[in-house]
């Protein structure tokens, strides 16, 4: 066993969240509210433990990730021994495939 799934947190499809990219103060709620849900699920988790964080890689939704990420993990910098990625340039908007993919990727990394 590689990896065990201990919560998931979904903001929305990529269609709603280039649309709300116009209002960021609402896109970085509803990406906050989703981490909130994963680590809610996942119970014995310590958002400090986490060391990879999978992101959309999409320039329009960037600034709204970062203000999330920002007001979820204690002490965020980008130096602070996390690691930002994203499947989008390998894969693309593949759906399932990417879901996969970054799934696996956080497993072997």
């Amino acid at each position: 066993i590689y990896a065990t799934i201990c919560g998931v947190g979904g903001a929305t499809g990529p269609a709603s969240l280039l649309q709300s990219a116009s209002d960021p103060d609402a896109l970085t709620r509803a990406l906050g509210q989703a981490l909130h849900r994963a680590y809610r699920d996942a119970e014995n988790v310590d958002p400090i433990s986490v060391g990879l964080v999978e992101c959309s890689g999409l320039a329009a939704l960037a600034e709204a990730e970062s203000r999330a990420l920002q007001s979820f993990f204690p002490a965020w910098s980008p130096a602070g021994g996390r690691a930002l990625a994203s499947t989008l340039p390998q894969i693309g908007w593949a759906g399932a495939a990417s879901g996969l993919l970054s799934l696996a990727k956080a497993a072997l990394c």
